[in-house]
């Protein structure tokens, strides 16, 4: 049974198809987390609304943000690739609720290759940058 009713399915399978590019997602399960179970049963569900879609199920622990990182990732992993490298967009855990909008949006902006919007003075401060940044979001509705 998929985990998306049919109404949503009509809605994200309408959005998934404004994509141009393939987008690959790598998946890393945790074993034993019920919020992997769902992820897993999700991406399935948006492989089979949209060909331009693939999931690869990965084996072992995902790979770290950084390489000097040593703590260990808690949820699973689905890093976003386009034409087999990776864009670096990566979601940890479940996408639910408000999250999964967000989720939906990066996989379609990655697949036509549209930039997100930036303040000038964010383009700036990019531009301006004399060594690596690493920047992480989290997403929660509380």
């Amino acid at each position: 049974m998929p985990m998306l009713d049919e109404s949503l399915q009509k809605e994200v399978a309408a959005l998934l198809d404004q994509m141009v590019d393939p987008v690959e997602i790598l998946f890393y399960p945790k074993a034993g987390d019920a919020a992997s179970d769902a992820m897993d049963e999700l991406l399935h569900d948006l492989a089979g609304l949209n060909s331009k879609v693939a999931v690869k199920r990965q084996d072992g622990p995902a790979p770290l943000v950084a390489p000097d990182a040593d703590d260990e990732i808690t949820s699973s992993v689905s890093v976003f690739m386009s034409n087999g490298k990776p864009t670096g967009v990566r979601y940890l855990g479940f996408p639910g609720g408000r999250e999964f909008g967000t989720f939906l949006q990066d996989m379609v902006g990655i697949s036509t290759r549209v930039a997100p919007e930036l303040s000038p003075e964010t383009v700036r401060f990019i531009e301006n940058l004399e060594e690596p940044l690493h920047l992480q979001v989290f997403v929660t509705p509380t």
